[in-house]
């Protein structure tokens, strides 16, 4: 995605006027696509998760990471 300088905000205008909505619907695609696999569903629980020791959730953790 590149940048763009506008000097007025009639040029910023006529750029939105001037792109596709379709594009946006493609760079919208790829940044969610991206996000899943940097951070799949499922690696971590939902919710809070309440441990009775440091140990308990240290080991939690260590299970959740060899997955």
């Amino acid at each position: 995605m590149t940048v763009e300088r506008f000097r007025s905000h009639d040029e910023a205008r006529r750029a939105l006027v001037r792109g596709e909505s379709g594009d946006i619907a493609r760079r919208i695609r790829a940044v969610w696509s991206l996000a899943a696999k940097l951070s799949p569903q499922g690696r971590h629980p939902r919710g809070v998760q309440r441990f009775t020791s440091i140990e308990e959730a240290g080991a939690e953790r260590r299970a959740r990471q060899a997955r």
